[in-house]
């Protein structure tokens, strides 16, 4: 994992170093939250993320992003379950969190091209891992038992959302960015969050 971060990393400082005058590259993170089917099962989570954009015409860029997305269990949702069994002495505890890496090309358009302030759109879609953890168990006088799952898979997945770039000076700004997740699974199957950030950005 550690690799595959780095080599993002990599294209995104290329990708910006080689096109200096007319591209830019940020990084940003914030707050997600698990949206969809089982969607009460999860937590909110939080997410980094970078990308690189290359500007191909006025106010229209392509390039590519990096993202990792992360989110647990909310307990709340499982404690009626556990007060139950501790109503017999038995002690019951669940735990388990998601995460998810990203690793699209991305293109963006910038509807006002010049002063300060320029909202954007958003859109990006390419390869989607995603891996979930989760353990059960429970214990009673003595003895004790325990399940656990741990799954991963790589797909297709994608983003679309809006934003805007806040100018500082000619070179920096602030970003903000909402955007709307979809991982593909297998069997027809999907997962969804939304996510909300803000970062920094650097270029033209």
């Amino acid at each position: 994992m550690k690799k595959l971060l780095c080599a993002v990393s990599f294209v995104l400082l290329v990708s910006t170093a080689a096109f200096p005058a007319s591209s830019q590259f940020a990084i940003s993170g914030g707050y997600l939250k698990f949206t969809g089917s089982n969607s009460d099962l999860w937590s909110g989570g939080f997410y980094v993320s970078g990308h690189g954009l290359i500007q191909v015409t006025q106010g229209f860029y392509v390039g590519l992003e990096g993202a990792y997305h992360r989110w647990g269990l909310d307990d709340n949702h499982f404690q009626d379950f556990i007060d139950y069994y501790s109503l017999y002495g038995i002690e019951a505890t669940i735990s388990g969190s998601a995460s998810n890496i990203q690793i699209f090309p991305c293109i963006r358009y910038e509807f006002v091209h010049a002063g300060s302030f320029r909202p954007f759109i958003h859109l990006g879609g390419g390869l989607s891992i995603m891996n979930a953890k989760a353990e059960a168990s429970v214990s009673f006088l003595g003895y004790a038992d325990s399940v656990k799952v741990d799954e991963s898979g790589t797909r297709i997945g994608g983003n679309i959302g809006i934003g805007a770039r806040i100018l500082t000076s000619n070179t920096m700004g602030i970003e903000a960015l909402a955007l709307f997740n979809l991982y593909s699974g297998e069997g027809g199957g999907s997962a969804n969050w939304f996510t909300i950030g803000v970062g920094m950005s650097f270029g033209r």
